[in-house]
């Protein structure tokens, strides 16, 4: 809804004009418009997210015959993400935060450090954390109601996972955590940008804890933890270093 009500302010030529008087020259100047102002993988959000609103058009209210997307490039996807955190960077960032995990998060900011290594533990999303809710809460897992893709799927917990759900106890009796999914995630960009931490997002530590996840789980198991529906999209956030892989080969008898 967000989105929408942005698209109505900065393009109403567009958002104002009979659907079924939109065609592929709309679209385009759309695209090239905004491609000016954020990045390519934006485009294809917003542009997936338009392409939901003509087919609905189309299949349900059988008001246009196509969508006006078709046949309109996309831009580029860039390369996926590679991106993880250091041992030393997450050391500087939990004392960035001044928080060690062994005690309740009370303010924003500590509660911003706890989602962070909890995210490392689970694989998590930030809004699935900051979502979370005491009442989906149980002894070794959680139950994630509300998901990227759609579905609910049930995320089991590591030790250290259980040790930091007991310890955020009483911040509130209904959610989790208090802080809202896009000023954790801005936030943290914010102090990466001050620490002199380079190119790291809060979503990098869903990298993380795959990559960690991988060398203990099948990748069946492992895909029932993350949520991935399909082994393509999986992989891109399994990004072992040359390094790991060369100690883990040569432990191999």
């Amino acid at each position: 809804v967000l989105r929408l009500e942005k698209f109505r302010r900065d393009f109403p030529e567009l958002i104002t004009k009979p659907v079924n008087q939109i065609d592929q020259l709309d679209i385009i100047d759309f695209r090239n418009k905004r491609s000016k102002q954020v990045a390519p993988a934006s485009v294809n959000r917003e542009m997936n997210l338009l392409g939901g609103l003509f087919r609905y058009a189309v299949i349900e209210l059988r008001i246009i015959s196509e969508s006006p997307l078709k046949n309109v490039t996309k831009p580029t996807k860039p390369p996926h993400r590679e991106r993880r955190p250091t041992a030393h960077e997450i050391e500087l960032i939990l004392q960035s935060y001044n928080y060690d995990g062994t005690t309740t998060p009370i303010n924003k900011r500590q509660q911003t450090a706890w989602a962070f290594i909890f995210a490392i533990e689970t694989a998590m999303r930030a809004s699935e954390i900051t979502g979370l809710t005491w009442a989906n809460v149980f002894n070794d897992h959680v139950l994630l109601t509300d998901t990227k893709n759609g579905t609910a799927r049930r995320v089991p917990l590591t030790d250290k996972a259980a040790s930091l759900l007991k310890v955020a106890r009483g911040i509130d009796d209904l959610s989790v955590l208090t802080i809202a999914a896009d000023s954790l995630s801005t936030g943290f960009t914010k102090r990466m940008k001050e620490l002199g931490i380079i190119d790291l997002r809060f979503h990098d530590s869903r990298h993380e804890a795959t990559t960690r996840l991988a060398q203990i789980l099948p990748i069946q198991d492992l895909a029932k933890v993350t949520g991935h529906k399909t082994l393509n999209v999986l992989m891109g956030y399994y990004n072992p270093t040359a390094s790991e892989l060369a100690s883990r080969m040569n432990k191999i008898p």
